[in-house]
């Protein structure tokens, strides 16, 4: 009588372990996804990446993104749909010449979007406005800009896109050949 106790006593027990072993393995499981890095891939195509995203296997779209300028590591990253400009210049490892500070790191990246890391140097030298870094008082500066297109300026950049060329501008509503022929010269873009 004492064995048959017995063994059902190692077989609750079993049980109990198993089950135990599979709630925490399952939330291990979840803890080391939710803490997995949103970065995806860096290098030259995302087919070399093993990347599946055809079918929708993928649970996040992945966004590529070339930096440049003054980092370690140029080139084109792949990261995920959330990420940010701070997430992709980490990756190409800023150099101790860069300018960090003249760029929004906070702001979600786009498919597509090159970023540009200037220089301590390049922004010292430069007296120009910088559209994708001038804050407001600074774009008000500038000929036929005032409070309210300067808040336009700056919206588009962190609502829409970076500035990558000064024809970005003819995008925002007031802006015209005859107010961009009055900004060459006097604002760039990194």
């Amino acid at each position: 009588m004492l064995s048959q106790l017995d063994w059902k006593v190692k077989k609750v027990v079993v049980v109990v372990v198993s089950v135990t072993l599979l709630g925490v393995g399952s939330m291990g499981v979840k803890l080391v996804k939710s803490s997995e890095q949103k970065i995806v891939f860096q290098g030259e195509g995302i087919e070399e990446a093993g990347i599946s995203i055809e079918d929708g296997t993928s649970e996040e779209l992945v966004l590529a993104v070339h930096v440049g300028g003054e980092v370690q590591s140029p080139g084109v990253y792949y990261l995920a749909e959330d990420s940010r400009v701070d997430d992709a210049i980490r990756l190409a490892e800023p150099l101790d010449s860069a300018y960090i500070d003249g760029l929004n790191l906070a702001m979600h990246v786009t498919d597509g979007q090159k970023i540009f890391v200037p220089s301590r140097e390049q922004e010292k030298s430069d007296s120009r406005v910088n559209l994708n870094t001038a804050i407001q008082h600074e774009l008000e500066t500038l000929p036929g800009i005032g409070e309210v297109t300067a808040r336009k300026i700056i919206r588009y950049r962190e609502e829409v896109s970076l500035f990558y060329a000064l024809d970005d501008l003819l995008r925002i509503e007031g802006f015209g050949e005859g107010k961009m022929a009055e900004l060459k010269g006097l604002v760039c873009i990194y």
